[in-house]
């Protein structure tokens, strides 16, 4: 809504009194007999204005900021049809999931783990969020986002494949949240980047707190566990990966009258890395053919990776 320049309907609707003498010095809420004082600091520079043929205003909200003149409430005749905005609460990225029916945030760890945080049970849902956590099968996954987790019902000497596939030429960021799995049971991941052997990275078994990030050299990344027969199944194992598409950033730029820092941009604004096989050209132009100053104040490049100036 920040770009927008439209008006909407806020849900406040003032009353000014008998015979429209604007005795009423109360806005209302129409969700509720709560009430707020009109004397607020949102109203638009020529508002409030009651014209005393009218005896109910509803509150609009106009939205073009750059507009002096009416940016912020105004009082509008109610038959009028405008969107609405829509209070609610807001839920941590990454951290939290919001419930389908908007009743609470509940911890990304909640999600499928056999207890209902959710009033509509939407974080236990086997039929969406959970899909892929009902069986060990092989299962094909081509949504732009999801989630992995380790099946309630693996059995000793299961074999499970999940296949992220997505569109040519994208790049798939995959985060490990939970891991916590048998001495001889086998987790990797395969087609991604940092690996620590050619094409897979295979998980030790072991608990860990701290999130793991790995990006795909291609539009594919497959996620297998084998369950070995010999484990004891003494208590849960649970493992848990979600995944993104990462759009390749852009990091080729003339820069002129400039003055700033250069940051090789990261799949991501929390991952951990920069995407392989980036290219980036940075071309500084000065006005008036003044000097520029370059100071390279940190320089830790990937092994495999080169940099040049010219």
């Amino acid at each position: 809504m920040l770009q927008s320049k439209g008006s909407y309907w806020t849900g406040l609707y003032y009353d000014p009194g008998i015979g429209g003498t604007s005795s009423n010095a109360f806005l209302n809420l129409t969700s509720s007999f709560a009430s707020i004082s009109m004397y607020n600091p949102l109203w638009a520079k020529s508002e409030p204005h009651i014209r005393y043929n009218e005896s109910l205003y509803c509150l609009s909200f106009n939205a073009d900021y750059l507009n002096d003149l009416t940016y912020g409430w105004h009082l509008t005749n109610c038959s009028q049809r405008l969107p609405a905005i829509c209070q609610t609460f807001a839920c941590i990225e990454g951290k939290e999931y919001r419930c389908n029916d908007n009743s609470r945030c509940y911890p990304v760890q909640g999600r499928c783990d056999g207890i209902q945080d959710c009033a509509d049970n939407s974080d236990e849902d086997p039929n969406s969020v959970c899909k892929n956590h009902a069986a060990c099968k092989s299962i094909i996954m081509e949504e732009p986002s999801g989630e992995i987790f380790l099946p309630d019902d693996y059995k000793l000497g299961s074999d499970c494949r999940w296949t992220i596939r997505q569109r040519e030429g994208a790049r798939i960021k995959l985060t490990m949240l939970a891991l916590d799995i048998n001495e001889h049971d086998v987790l990797t991941i395969g087609g991604v980047s940092n690996n620590t052997e050619p094409g897979w990275d295979r998980l030790l078994p072991s608990r860990v707190s701290d999130s793991r990030q790995w990006l795909s050299v291609n539009n594919t990344v497959a996620v297998t566990f084998k369950s070995a027969s010999k484990s004891i199944l003494n208590s849960p194992r649970a493992f848990h990966f979600r995944y993104s598409v990462q759009e390749k950033p852009n990091c080729v730029e003339t820069l002129k009258t400039w003055n700033g820092t250069l940051v090789i941009p990261k799949a991501d604004s929390g991952d951990a890395f920069y995407a392989s096989n980036l290219n980036c050209h940075w071309t500084l132009v000065s006005d008036h053919d003044n000097l520029i100053s370059v100071q390279i104040l940190i320089l830790l490049p990937h092994h495999s990776s080169q940099v040049h100036r010219s």
